[in-house]
């Protein structure tokens, strides 16, 4: 099969056409974040059901429509054309229309017009631009999840680390958090205080304190 590398906001993504297109779909992924990475999509029912369907509509089998490569030049998932438009709707309809283009233009005429590559100021343009928009949203996110934790706990006067300190606009970094919680751990312990646990959306679970314990902790200088 041949393959063809076409550049999509900065990110690489292959192509190989043979029969039909295929497409690398971890590639495709990249810029979305570890949670869109294909073997979610691939987890879901509703993927499932259309990946049957589609084995039986164009007489292929799974491994036609989806093949895993590791190791080679281009490892990864990768996703025959009727599937990487549904996975790529699920990533972004922008990319969705995208990548369906290029699929056309390669069927018909075995390249496309977007084969110009980016130069190195643009490639720079974009991945600044890129880095900006994920420093946003993960700060979105802390924010989001700090509230969430300054306001879940099992007991009124029990809270974790993260979400003392962001009751009390102090900023502290994963690494000061741990340490911080080694340091209540210990004091818990010391006094027979119990060590509760709450749901938390980044660590499955997180410890809570008692108040007066983190108050303790924060008051001495923390490093």
């Amino acid at each position: 099969m041949e393959e063809l590398v076409f550049n999509y906001n900065g990110n690489n993504i292959s192509f190989a056409k043979g029969d039909n297109v295929l497409v690398n779909a971890t590639q495709m992924a990249k810029p979305f974040g570890s949670e869109k990475r294909p073997q979610f999509w691939l987890g879901n029912q509703s993927t499932k059901d259309f990946l049957a369907e589609l084995s039986k509509a164009r007489n292929l089998t799974l491994t036609d429509l989806v093949e895993v490569t590791k190791g080679g030049t281009n490892p990864g998932t990768w996703m025959h054309e009727d599937v990487i438009l549904e996975y790529a709707r699920w990533l972004s309809p922008k990319l969705s229309i995208w990548c369906n283009d290029r699929i056309k233009e390669l069927l018909r005429n075995g390249t496309t017009s977007i084969s110009k590559p980016l130069s190195t100021l643009d490639m720079l343009e974009l991945s600044i631009k890129q880095l900006r928009e994920q420093s946003e949203r993960v700060s979105a996110i802390e924010d989001k999840v700090n509230k969430i934790e300054a306001n879940t706990h099992n007991r009124p006067e029990y809270m974790s680390v993260v979400g003392f300190a962001s009751l009390n606009n102090i900023n502290i970094g994963l690494k000061l958090a741990a340490s911080i919680g080694r340091k209540a751990s210990k004091i818990c312990k010391e006094n027979d205080y119990t060590i509760e646990t709450i749901p938390d959306p980044r660590f499955g679970r997180v410890n809570i304190y008692p108040q007066s314990v983190l108050e303790q902790v924060f008051n001495q200088p923390i490093n």
